[in-house]
């Protein structure tokens, strides 16, 4: 989240949920006709709150009538959430909560009828789900947003990260790591050139002191 940015021991990567939440909203605006209103759908907690504080602010910039509906973890406790967007009748609704729950809002709503577009934050996302009841509904109405290209992407850094993994069934959760590695190696290498070597005092002060990664063309510099 983007209080992340305020850690200095936090090597983050990527855009937050903020961000993440607004280029989704943009997205579904410029590529599925996303008009009049938009509702987030997310966790009481910092990734609810910060991704529904992205999706806010990019309503107000393409003047679209805005909600937010809080829902808890569990797929079991979907029904309010499922009733709430119904009510509402969007034309998008950002999700930021885990697979179960994104797929029990997805399917709930569109077993009811309703024909808008889900835009989900990226841990929203799970392959496995292509195999449950809900995988109609998601083909048809769901996108994945990310702060980074997924598995089959083509950039040197997926390809040492496809070559190093091996034969796995693929999985964003890889190019997760893969991504978050490279601040820490920088660091490490960093620390490596400091007097003493990389030492937990050498590491921490390599951490707050990098100014550019190299993602191997995962993310930009």
């Amino acid at each position: 989240n983007s209080a992340w940015d305020f850690e200095d021991q936090i090597l983050q990567s990527g855009a937050s949920y903020c961000f993440e939440a607004m280029n989704g909203v943009d997205w579904a605006v410029a590529n599925r006709g996303v008009k009049s209103k938009v509702v987030s759908v997310g966790y009481p907690n910092d990734y609810g709150g910060d991704a529904a504080a992205g999706v806010e602010a990019a309503a107000k910039a393409n003047n679209l009538d805005y909600k937010h509906i809080e829902t808890p973890a569990g797929q079991d406790n979907q029904a309010g959430a499922v009733a709430a967007i119904w009510k509402e009748k969007p034309y998008l609704v950002f999700i930021s909560t885990g697979p179960a729950e994104m797929a029990t809002l997805v399917g709930g709503t569109a077993a009811q009828g309703f024909k808008g577009t889900f835009v989900g934050s990226s841990p929203t996302w799970n392959p496995a789900l292509m195999q449950s009841a809900a995988a109609p509904a998601i083909e048809a109405m769901y996108f994945q947003a990310g702060p980074w290209g997924p598995w089959g992407t083509d950039t040197p850094g997926h390809e040492a990260m496809r070559e190093a993994v091996g034969d796995v069934s693929p999985s964003d959760g890889y190019s997760a790591g893969w991504v978050w590695s490279y601040p820490l190696l920088a660091a490490l290498e960093s620390a490596a050139d400091m007097d003493g070597g990389i030492t937990r005092k050498n590491l921490v002060k390599a951490a707050s002191e990098l100014e550019e990664v190299d993602y191997e063309g995962m993310l930009p510099p």
